[in-house]
Formats: C-alpha cells, sequence, structure tokens
C-alpha cells in the first residue's frame, strides 16, 4: 500500500468543504487549483481563486500485518 494524504480543501465559491485523497509525490497545490468543487462544480480560474487549504490527515501503511 502507497502512503497518500487525505487533504481537506474549501471552495472559495460556495464555502463548502470537500477532501482529495493525495498521493506520494503528488501537489496538494495542483488539486487547489485544478479541481472543480464537487458540490458547486466551479473550477478556480481568474474569476475564482483557488480552493483554500483547510485540514490535512496521513494515511501510511501499516509497517507490519496487523492481526
Amino acid at each position: 500500500m502507497e502512503d497518500t494524504q487525505m487533504w481537506k480543501f474549501r471552495c472559495t465559491s460556495c464555502g463548502e468543504t470537500f477532501e482529495v485523497e493525495v498521493s506520494r509525490g503528488q501537489k496538494p497545490a495542483d488539486f487547489a487549483r485544478a479541481k472543480a468543487c464537487p458540490n458547486c462544480h466551479r473550477q478556480p480560474g481568474t474569476e475564482n481563486p483557488w480552493h483554500r487549504i483547510v485540514g490535512f490527515q496521513s494515511r501510511r501503511a501499516a509497517p507490519y500485518p496487523r492481526n
């Protein structure tokens, strides 16, 4: 299992929050610039600034199998 991180964003258009799972090596800022809001479906652009990062949670694979 690969290390992933859950990032929570707040849409600058509608104010709702949504989460995005980001794999190791990907940049959360790329999602803040490019991902459309799942609530209002607005894409960040010149009239609508980037979504704001409001939360983060690391999800790492267990170092050994759990019984």
